[in-house]
């Protein structure tokens, strides 16, 4: 990981779908994950679970900004110059299907964080009623 730097300029595409995809993934609005951490913490607060939403929201920003940090660096950053004699790597991506793939999986994350089905809503709700625990 130390050593991939410059993906943005060296892939455009698939360094920018890489980025997205991280931030989605660390729960930036419209990622069906911050949807369950904003729905985690609205109940932690409402049934007055103060220390356990405090501790949750700590650590859910600090993996934020580790998340952020480490991609921030692949994607962002310069390389280093490359060795005297040695030819520079190809820019660009190899394949359009990579691409396109990478696109479909985006699409999907982004979709679901903006609208769940009824069905799938139905199913997890059903299977949240089945997991809870009484107090």
């Amino acid at each position: 990981v130390e050593g991939v730097t410059d993906a943005g300029r060296k892939m455009p595409w698939t360094g920018a779908m890489f980025l997205a995809a991280a931030l989605a993934l660390s729960g930036l609005p419209l990622s069906g994950v911050f949807r369950s951490e904003f729905q985690i913490v609205v109940g932690g607060f409402a049934s007055a679970q103060y220390v356990g939403v405090t501790l949750l929201l700590v650590f859910v920003n600090l993996a934020f900004f580790g998340i952020v940090w480490h991609t921030g660096r692949m994607v962002l950053s310069r390389a280093g110059e490359p060795a005297p004699g040695a030819a520079p790597p190809p820019a660009g991506e190899s394949s359009r299907w990579m691409v396109a793939g990478m696109l479909g999986c985006l699409f999907v994350v982004v979709a679901l964080g903006v609208h769940l089905p009824g069905d799938l809503s139905a199913l997890l709700s059903n299977a949240s009623h089945r997991l809870a625990v009484p107090v």
